[in-house]
C-alpha cells in the first residue's frame, strides 16, 4: 500500500458532539483499491465513536444522545453476531496458542473474559478478528487501526 492523501471524517461523542479527524487513504497495489486507515475508536459505517457503541451494547444507554431506534440496533446487530465472534475468537487462540485458557482463564465465555481484562473491550475483540483475518467485522460494520 502506498500513501494516497488525506480526508476529513466526523464521529459524534455521546453527547452528539462532532468531532473532525483526519485519516489517511492508501491506494493498494495489487487491488488498486483506495482504503482508508481508521483508527480503532471509530468504526466504518458508523456515525457514532466505538466507546458510545460500545456502553450501548453493554446496556449503559444513560446520557447517550443516540436515538432509541439506534440504540435498539445496535444491541440487535451484535446479538446477532455474538455467538459466531465467540467462535471465531476460539478457533483463532487455538490457533494461535493451541489453547485458549491464556486468554480467558477459567472464564469459558471468551468476550466475557475480554470484557474483564480491556475496558475498551469491542475495540480490542474487532482488532483481533481483523489481525486474524475473518472477515465478521465487515458484517457489524468494524474496523481496526494498524
Amino acid at each position: 500500500m502506498a500513501f494516497r492523501d488525506t480526508c476529513k471524517r466526523n464521529g459524534l461523542d455521546k453527547d452528539a458532539r462532532c468531532r473532525r479527524y483526519i485519516l489517511r487513504r492508501f491506494k493498494c497495489k495489487d487491488c488498486k483499491n483506495t482504503h482508508r486507515e481508521i483508527p480503532d475508536f471509530l468504526f466504518p459505517y458508523k456515525h457514532y465513536e466505538a466507546d458510545v457503541i460500545q456502553a450501548a451494547i453493554d446496556g449503559e444507554t444513560d446520557g447517550i444522545s443516540a436515538d432509541n431506534s439506534t440504540i435498539r440496533n445496535w444491541q440487535k446487530q451484535w446479538q446477532e453476531q455474538e455467538t459466531r465472534i465467540q467462535l471465531v475468537l476460539a478457533a483463532l487462540l487455538i490457533k494461535i496458542n493451541n489453547e485458549t485458557g491464556k486468554l480467558i482463564g477459567s472464564c469459558p465465555n471468551i468476550i466475557i473474559s475480554i470484557k474483564r481484562k480491556h475496558s475498551r473491550w469491542l475495540a480490542f475483540v474487532i482488532k483481533v478478528l481483523t489481525l486474524g483475518c475473518f472477515p465478521v467485522y465487515t458484517q457489524f460494520a468494524f474496523c481496526h487501526s494498524p
